[in-house]
């Protein structure tokens, strides 16, 4: 199921989520689908953070901007929520056109996306990722 690269011509995407084997199946998936030249993985929201900041340094070109987040909400010491008011705050014109997009298990999907309407998220989905989802995803953030 393999994507032409120019269908979807993404230089980086960003897995925030602190369970290592949802990683590791969203990692699969996305390489399967073939949507990104690279995937980067992030255990937590600060260590996001932080590779989003070397991204913005422009030292070290193994350091690629996201061009599409994919954000657990459920995550110990920054929640996806606090992630976003974080990221935010970073006041850089190149992270305005990252989209955003919430991949939980909470069964309060419709809450969060009324109660955190304000934090540019683009799409709020349920887990697991699948192909289709992720091809649906894709096709709406485009």
């Amino acid at each position: 199921m393999v994507i032409e690269s120019q269908s979807f011509p993404l230089q980086c995407i960003l897995l925030i989520d602190d369970d290592e084997s949802t990683n590791m199946l969203n990692e699969m998936v996305l390489e399967e689908v073939g949507i990104g030249e690279k995937i980067h993985v992030a255990y937590s929201g600060k260590e996001a953070l932080e590779y989003l900041q070397k991204c913005l340094e422009g030292s070290d070109t193994s350091f690629v901007l996201p061009e599409l987040i994919f954000l657990d909400v459920n995550m110990p010491l920054m929640n996806g929520f606090e992630f976003m008011e974080a990221f935010r705050k970073l006041k850089d014109k190149r992270l305005e056109n990252i989209k955003v997009v919430i991949l939980t298990t909470s069964l309060l999907l419709e809450e969060y996306r009324e109660q955190y309407a304000h934090h540019r998220i683009t799409a709020y989905r349920n887990k697991p990722l699948t192909c289709d989802l992720a091809l649906e995803i894709l096709q709406s953030v485009r």
